[in-house]
């Protein structure tokens, strides 16, 4: 009988590595953290001479980062949070993003006046996140010498600029995908454009901006189908874009707002509020859609016109603003609508109230009042 022989062979076992991060520090001096970690809590700090400490878990590095600093990874987690302090400034663009298995905290404070010389981008992924700058811990004024970009992704997420520390955006500011945006006490400036987008995730949104905040350019706010809820305070030295979309709304302009440009307001189909107070150099328009709409104005408008169009609901419009240069001109739309004017600070208004039955009040003065209603 003839002996089978075996060869031998190797058996291939699972993937039994630790999972890990992965530093690259090129010729240039940019630093770039790639990778997955089993720990929760990462840590940079920036220091006086660009000395960048990157801390994982129990363990750190240290580097000499004269260029841009990039961290892009996951936590294997549940819930991660990222630890960054600016006590020196940073010569570069800092991009960080990190995801998790559910949620990320994202905390990023000014130990000392530090300034990031090229742009600052945060992003987190899809779960119920908060990105805080300068709004715990620290206490000392971040500056952004280029443009600054929040991005929540999905889920419900909270991001509070400023309240312990001033932040400075010499460039563009962008906030995406947030339900819940506050601008703290203390100062927070942008020389660009603002520009703000919610998401349908958390069923109802809010935008909080400060009396101290200042948006040298244009500001864009742009809501999801969700409720949106927008309280503009501080100044705007450009123009004011307000899309609420669909949803139940509502928009405040605060009685200490400024805003140098024209303010533009757009609703949708369900019930919107808007107040607006305040002072507006250009120009108001309001095209606020279908749904039961209230649309009360008390600011003081320098620009040329001041304009309403509302939908097939019921439409509640009072004027009682300073306006004296200025044109109203109302078209409410169909539905027993009433129009109420109690200030007589206009050059002339013309008020239409489409079909149904509708109701004008207004007191008597001197400039031309055209009423319309159609039975």
């Amino acid at each position: 009988m003839r002996t089978k022989s075996l060869r031998p062979c190797l058996e291939t076992l699972e993937d039994r590595l630790t999972p890990a991060l992965t530093y690259v520090l090129d010729a240039a001096g940019n630093l770039s953290v790639t990778g997955q970690t089993p720990n929760a809590v990462l840590t940079i700090t920036e220091n006086a001479g660009n000395a960048v400490t990157v801390t994982d878990g129990a363990a750190f590095k240290i580097f000499n980062v004269p260029g841009n600093l990039s961290m892009n990874v996951q936590t294997l987690t549940p819930v991660a949070v990222l630890l960054v302090n600016f006590g020196g400034n940073a010569a570069g663009n800092v991009n960080l993003s990190v995801k998790s298995l559910g949620s990320v905290t994202m905390l990023v404070t000014a130990s000392a006046a530090s300034t990031v010389s090229g742009n600052l981008s945060l992003r987190t992924n899809g779960g119920d996140d908060t990105i805080l700058v300068n709004a715990s811990g620290g206490g000392s004024a971040l500056t952004v010498a280029g443009s600054m970009s929040v991005d929540t992704g999905a889920g419900t997420d909270i991001v509070f600029l400023g309240g312990v520390g001033a932040v400075s955006v010499n460039g563009n500011l962008f906030v995406s995908n947030v339900n819940t945006l506050l601008f703290g006490a203390t100062a927070v400036t942008a020389s660009g454009l603002t520009s703000i987008s919610t998401d349908l995730s958390g069923g109802a949104n809010l935008v909080s901006t400060d009396l101290l905040s200042v948006m040298s350019g244009d500001l864009l706010v742009t809501g999801a189908g969700a409720a949106d809820n927008v309280l503009l305070n501080g100044s705007v030295a450009g123009r004011a874009y307000v899309n609420l979309g669909n949803g139940s709304n509502s928009l405040v302009t605060g009685a200490t707002s400024s805003i140098a440009g024209s303010l533009i307001i757009l609703g949708g189909n369900a019930d919107d509020n808007v107040t607006v107070t305040g002072t507006v150099a250009g120009s108001v328009s309001a095209n606020l859609g279908n749904g039961a709409n209230t649309f009360f104005l008390s600011a003081t408008v320098a620009g040329p016109s001041i304009s309403y169009v509302g939908g097939s609901g019921i439409d509640t419009v009072t004027y009682a603003g300073t306006a004296p240069g200025a044109r109203l001109t109302a078209f409410l739309g169909n539905g027993d609508d009433a129009f109420t004017l109690t200030s007589g600070s206009l050059a002339s208004a013309y008020l239409d109230g489409g079909f149904g039955t509708n109701t004008f009040t207004s007191p008597a003065f001197s400039a031309p009042v055209t009423c319309r209603s159609r039975p």
